[in-house]
C-alpha cells in the first residue's frame, strides 16, 4: 500500500525553538484496506457532527435492513441505493409525525449508505443517527416517546416493494411471497437513546457512519426547556 514507506516520499518537520526535527513519512489516505489511515477518518468523521452539525438533544442511531432476496435489484441497479435512502427517510419522518401528532414536524437526521457486511459481501443497509423526536416552526423540539418499531417496519417494507414494483423489477408472485412472509426480513434496529451532553457516544455513533454520504442534517441550536412535556424549545 506504501502507508509510512520513505520511499514513496515524506516531509521534514523542525522545531523553530528548540532545532529539533524527524522525517514521518507519508501516509496512503487510504481507507479501509489501511487500519492507520481508515482509523484516523473515522475519528475525525465521527468527531465533525458531534461538533458542528448535531443539535444538542436526545439522538438515537438506527440501522434499515432489506431481505436478502432484494440485494441483487440494488447490486445491479446501484443509483436505486440513493432512493433506497430516500424512502427510509420518508418513512421515518412519517412515523415520528404520526406517534407525536405534528404533521407538520421536521426531522433532523444524518443519513449513510453502507454497502457492504461484516464478511464483506454485498449488504446494503442504512444507518441513521436521529434527532429523537421533531422539530417545528414554532421553535420546539418534541421528544419521541418509546414505542414499538413494528409500524415503521411495516411502513419501510411496504414502500420499498412498492418502489421496485414501480421501477419494474419486482414480478407479482415474489411481491406476494415478501408481503406473506411473517418474517419479512426488512428490519430496522434502534440503539439506546443519546441524552444531550453525552459527546463520548455520540462521537462512537457518527463513527460507525463513517463511508457514508450525508443526505440532510439539522444545524446546531441552543435550546432550553419549555412548559410542554416531553419537549425542548430550539431558539
Amino acid at each position: 500500500m506504501g502507508c509510512g514507506d520513505f520511499a514513496k516520499g515524506f516531509a521534514r518537520v523542525r522545531c523553530d525553538h528548540c532545532a529539533h526535527d524527524y522525517l514521518p513519512a507519508f501516509s496512503c489516505k487510504g481507507r479501509w484496506f489501511c487500519p492507520s489511515c481508515h482509523q484516523k477518518k473515522v475519528q475525525l468523521f465521527g468527531a465533525l457532527p458531534a461538533e458542528t452539525v448535531l443539535a444538542p438533544l436526545p439522538h438515537r442511531h438506527l440501522t434499515f435492513t432489506i431481505p436478502k432476496m432484494l440485494r441483487p435489484y440494488f447490486r445491479f441497479h446501484r443509483g436505486l441505493i440513493k432512493e433506497l435512502c430516500r424512502i427510509a427517510h420518508a418513512c421515518l419522518a412519517e412515523f415520528q409525525r404520526t406517534t407525536l401528532g405534528l404533521p407538520e414536524g421536521v426531522t433532523g437526521v444524518v443519513m449513510a449508505i453502507h454497502t457492504f457486511g461484516e464478511y464483506l459481501d454485498f449488504h446494503p443497509h442504512l444507518h441513521a443517527l436521529a434527532a429523537d423526536g421533531l422539530f417545528t416552526q414554532g421553535g420546539l423540539f418534541y421528544v419521541m416517546p418509546d414505542v414499538s418499531l413494528a409500524p415503521l417496519e411495516e411502513l419501510f417494507r411496504a414502500r420499498v416493494i412498492t418502489f421496485l414494483v414501480k421501477e419494474g423489477l419486482l414480478p407479482p408472485e415474489r411481491v406476494q411471497m415478501l408481503r406473506g412472509w411473517k418474517h419479512s426480513g426488512f428490519n430496522i434496529h434502534r440503539s439506546q437513546r443519546v441524552p444531550p451532553g453525552n459527546r463520548e457516544d455520540m462521537e462512537r455513533l457518527t463513527s460507525e457512519q463513517a463511508g457514508g454520504r450525508r443526505l440532510e442534517a439539522v444545524g446546531r441550536c441552543g435550546y432550553e426547556r419549555s412548559h410542554k412535556a416531553e419537549s425542548v424549545r430550539v431558539g
